[in-house]
C-alpha cells in the first residue's frame, strides 16, 4: 500500500488520461509514431543561484559581497550580473512531528517547544508553516499559514495512538482533529514516507526559502520510502530527542 498524506486529495484531471492516448494511438497507427519529435533548445540568460556562508565557527557570514565569491561552470569563470543579500524572503516552514509511541513521555515537550519555535521565528504577514504528525500514518495537521491560532490548534491535536481493548493498538485520540489512523491497526513510525510526502505533496509547489523541520527519535519502521525519497531542494533539520 502506497503511503498517502491523510487530509489532502489529489487532483482528478490526471485520471483516464492512458486510455485516451491509447485510443489515440490505435486511431492513427504506426504513423503518429514515425513522427520526428520536435527539438527545443532554450537559451538562459540568467539563472539564480543561492548560497548560505558560515565561517569556520559555524555562524552566518552576513557582510559578504559580490567580489567574495567566483562562478565557475565547467571550469568556465561566469559574470555576477546581480548579487543581494536576501533577509527578507518569505519562509516556508513544514513542521514534522513524531507521534509514535516511543515519543509519548516527550510529546509534551515537543508540542511546548514547537509552539515557542514557531511564535519566535515566523514573522507577521511574511513568513507561513504548515504541521504534520506521523506514526503509523502520516496526517496534515495544518496547512501553510501563518495563523498563530490555527498552528497552535494543529499542535494541540499531537497525541500517541492509544491502546484498544484487545491489547492492540487502536486509533489516534486527538482533540478536535481528524485522525490519521484510516482503521489500520499495529505499529510504525513513517519517518521517510512523512519526508517523502512533504517535500512532494507541499513543498514542491513552494517558492523561495523553504525547510523541514523533523523532531523525532529518528527511528524509522514501516515506511515505504528510504531515506533519500525527499527528493525536492529544501533544507532539513533533524531534531532528535
Amino acid at each position: 500500500m502506497k503511503p498517502k498524506l491523510v487530509g489532502r486529495s489529489m487532483p482528478r484531471a490526471h485520471r483516464c488520461r492512458k486510455p485516451l492516448l491509447a485510443a489515440v494511438l490505435a486511431f492513427f497507427g504506426g504513423d503518429l509514431l514515425c513522427q520526428e519529435q520536435p527539438k527545443i533548445a532554450v537559451e538562459v540568460k540568467t539563472v539564480s543561484v543561492l548560497a548560505t556562508v558560515r565561517d569556520k565557527h559555524g555562524k552566518i557570514a552576513p557582510d559578504l559581497t559580490k567580489d567574495d565569491f567566483v562562478l565557475d561552470e565547467d571550469g568556465r569563470p561566469q559574470v555576477i550580473n546581480y548579487f543581494a543579500r536576501e533577509k527578507d524572503v518569505p519562509l516556508r516552514l513544514g513542521l514534522l512531528v513524531d507521534t509514535s509511541l516511543s515519543q509519548r513521555r516527550v510529546l509534551e515537550q515537543e508540542r511546548s517547544a514547537s509552539y515557542a519555535f514557531l511564535d519566535n521565528l515566523l514573522r507577521a504577514d511574511k513568513d507561513v508553516a504548515a504541521v504534520i504528525n506521523f506514526d503509523r500514518d502520516v496526517t496534515l495537521l495544518q496547512d501553510f499559514t501563518s495563523s498563530r491560532p490555527k498552528l497552535q490548534a494543529a499542535l494541540q491535536q499531537l497525541e500517541t495512538p492509544q491502546m484498544d481493548s484487545q491489547g492492540g493498538r487502536g486509533t489516534h485520540q486527538r482533540g478536535g482533529g481528524g485522525s490519521g489512523g484510516g482503521g489500520r491497526r499495529g505499529g510504525g513510525t513513517l519517518l521517510y514516507d512523512a519526508v517523502y510526502l512533504a517535500s512532494d505533496d507541499l513543498m514542491s509547489k513552494q517558492q523561495g526559502r523553504k525547510a523541514l523541520i523533523i523532531l523525532s527519535d529518528g527511528v524509522d519502521h514501516a515506511s515505504h520510502r528510504n531515506c533519500s525519497a525527499g527528493r525536492h531542494r529544501c533544507v532539513f533539520h533533524l531534531v532528535l530527542r
